[in-house]
């Protein structure tokens, strides 16, 4: 975050051997002081955030001569995509800051900060070939015995064959609007108090879409009933979570500057309301050869039993300390490093809301389709919640006047 750069480079050297070691309640009752009141800065972000967990590897491959193809646990099972987590990796931001003094004594002002990070997704595809090679399944757990099963994309010498794709998406971003108090002013060290507003929002998607193609009449079901050759089936499933958070804050910051360079700290505290919105939403369709489409609700991981809009509050506490490292440029120009980390509890990751517990009988493109009864699975499992956290570097320019 920016702060008003070198202090004692605004006051005249006749007025700084009087006031130096003075708080600044002291001599700004008496100094008419009118040095520099605005400052700005922009920052290029370089973060991390913390990867979504995951209940069930999401995507198997292995082999057809397995007793359950693809499935957790068996000799030839590799996992080849969400094994324990999903990982963005670092992302690019920018951060901008301004602030104005109120006052002639720039004791006090106001500051307005707003950071975004690049929308970013990770995406995992699979494609099986003429043969049904390689073998893509998606595990899950049975929920008419609870053994661990799979829903088939491809599977070899089957008769069908498909493709499985993948995409968690991410947008995390933020502002904030604080009174900023000048709290002590000596020797090249000062200290500012700050409290006001502050806002985050974190958006997050993920999907899953199959397309399943028969080789042969009947490789594979829709709602009970063959599929001819020709025709085609997709299902399709999405989990999306929303948190928005909203609250007041108090912190403060310390500077150490000298001629040409200087160090600051920061740290803040917020407090307030995490609001939590999920979407989970899904189909499955059969196009024809002929042309005609038909949609029911409910793919492999959404069925009527979970899919549906959800909302909840949350109380959430985000601390968020950082250290930065300048070099004044000139008078009214600096140059910043540095690195900061935010932490929010009670916030939802799309991957934690999966219940990987699937009645296969209900499942439009599976075989048992409609063969019997089992508990109503997959099922909201209540709001999973969180935490998270981001971290990383920043690089800016800072300008006042």
């Amino acid at each position: 975050m920016a702060t008003p750069s070198s202090f004692r480079t605004k006051i005249p050297k006749t007025a700084a051997s009087t006031l130096a070691g003075q708080p600044v309640a002291d001599w700004a009752q008496t100094e008419d002081y009118s040095g520099p009141r605005f400052w700005a800065s922009a920052e290029y972000l370089l973060w991390w955030i913390k990867p979504q967990d995951s209940p069930l590897p999401l995507v198997t491959t292995g082999s057809e001569g397995d007793p359950v193809p693809g499935g957790i646990g068996q000799p030839n099972t590799v996992i080849i995509f969400g094994a324990d987590n999903l990982n963005y990796n670092a992302f690019s931001g920018l951060r901008l800051t301004a602030g104005y003094w109120l006052n002639n004594s720039s004791t006090f002002g106001i500051e307005a900060s707003y950071f975004t990070l690049e929308r970013r997704a990770v995406v995992f595809q699979a494609t099986g070939d003429g043969t049904g090679r390689p073998l893509i399944a998606r595990p899950i757990v049975n929920a008419a015995n609870n053994a661990l099963n799979t829903e088939l994309t491809s599977l070899p010498d089957s008769g069908f064959t498909g493709s499985l794709n993948i995409a968690s998406e991410v947008r995390f971003q933020g502002w904030e609007l604080n009174a900023v108090l000048a709290a002590f002013r000596d020797s090249g060290i000062k200290a500012d108090l700050v409290g006001g507003f502050r806002t985050l929002d974190l958006n997050e998607g993920l999907t899953f879409e199959d397309v399943l193609v028969p080789l042969v009449p009947g490789a594979f079901t829709f709602l009970g009933a063959p599929v001819a050759v020709g025709d085609l089936a997709t299902d399709f499933d999405k989990f999306h979570t929303i948190n928005k958070f909203y609250g007041f804050q108090l912190g403060g910051r310390v500077d150490w500057e000298g001629d040409w360079f200087g160090v600051g700290l920061l740290g803040k505290l917020a407090l307030g309301t995490t609001q939590q919105q999920l979407r989970i939403s899904g189909d499955t369709g059969l196009l024809t050869a002929a042309g005609d489409l038909t949609v029911v609700p409910g793919g492999v991981l959404t069925q009527f039993t979970n899919i549906g809009n959800y909302y909840h509050d949350s109380f959430s506490i985000i601390p968020e300390i950082g250290i930065n490292a300048y070099c004044q440029l000139t008078p009214a120009i600096r140059l910043s490093a540095g690195y900061s980390i935010l932490w929010w509890n009670n916030v939802l990751r799309p991957a934690e809301q999966i219940d990987g517990v699937v009645n296969r009988f209900i499942v439009p493109t599976d075989q048992n389709f409609g063969l019997g009864t089992a508990a109503a699975r997959p099922t909201l499992l209540g709001f999973q919640e969180s935490n998270f956290w981001a971290q990383g570097f920043n690089f800016g320019v800072q300008v006042e006047y």
